[in-house]
């Protein structure tokens, strides 16, 4: 199965990893709408971890 992480930069922060690209989808958008208003953060970042969590 397929992992991967949200980050956000403005906040630095990186979530947990989740499996499924609708959860990864789900974190980021709970992301935005609690700490940025619904508002897209500049260099936000979201993707695939491989094997070693990179």
């Amino acid at each position: 199965m397929r992992r991967f992480r949200y980050r956000c930069t403005v906040c630095r922060t990186t979530s947990p990893v989740v499996h499924g690209i609708e959860a990864l989808a789900a974190v980021g958008e709970a992301h935005r709408q609690t700490l940025h208003g619904g508002h897209f953060p500049d260099d936000e970042m979201a993707g695939q971890i491989d094997s070693q969590g990179r």
